[in-house]
């Protein structure tokens, strides 16, 4: 199984890329698996932790709940594609807690704890500008607050961004796609070439 990680922030292309790469990989015949959120979510432990993490309003809190959940998170053995593309992992709760939380635990040992959870053969981080950012918000029917921010403070999505970035380049085979520069065909071929 090759695993695949998608990291970027709000509207930067991230699902529709994710999506496109899948039906390439698909019309080759290949079995693929798309994931968001938590690897194994069958898993007691890490659905306690992010239940958790969602139900309480500390920040840190809600840090150390997601951190636990994605320290014991990992790809049930039973599932065995030949891909599994996974959108977003470890680096961003690392670079929200950067961003979001002054205090926050990872903030100062995000780089010691990576090692301990799960890593991927090829990282792709998804990035645009922010002028096709808001051109994407106002195409969307529903927004997340995170939606919101991009056009409240784009400042703060790209500080964001450039946290993932210091986080998912130390990792191995990492490439970063602007989907500002590049069609979603353009992307789609240039990760199915790294991939094969």
């Amino acid at each position: 199984m090759i695993k695949i990680l998608f990291e970027g922030t709000e509207l930067s292309g991230k699902s529709a890329l994710i999506q496109s790469v899948y039906s390439a990989l698909r019309n080759e015949e290949y079995d693929v698996a798309v994931n968001s959120g938590p690897l194994n979510k069958t898993s007691k432990i890490v659905s306690a932790s992010l239940n958790f993490a969602n139900r309480t309003k500390s920040k840190t809190m809600k840090e150390i709940g997601y951190s636990a959940g994605m320290l014991f998170d990992r790809i049930p053995s039973r599932l065995n594609p030949d891909y599994f593309l996974q959108e977003r992992g470890f680096p961003s709760v690392v670079a929200f807690s950067r961003v979001f939380n002054p205090i926050g635990l990872n903030r100062y040992f995000g780089r010691i704890i990576i090692p301990f959870y799960s890593h991927f053969d090829y990282n792709f981080l998804i990035s645009a500008s922010p002028e096709d950012r808001i051109k994407r918000l106002h195409e969307r029917t529903s927004n997340t607050w995170l939606d919101e921010l991009v056009e409240s403070d784009p400042e703060k999505i790209l500080k964001l961004e450039e946290e993932i970035r210091k986080i998912i380049t130390i990792e191995r085979n990492y490439t970063e796609i602007d989907t500002s520069k590049k069609s979603l065909e353009e992307s789609t071929e240039e990760i199915i070439w790294r991939i094969k």
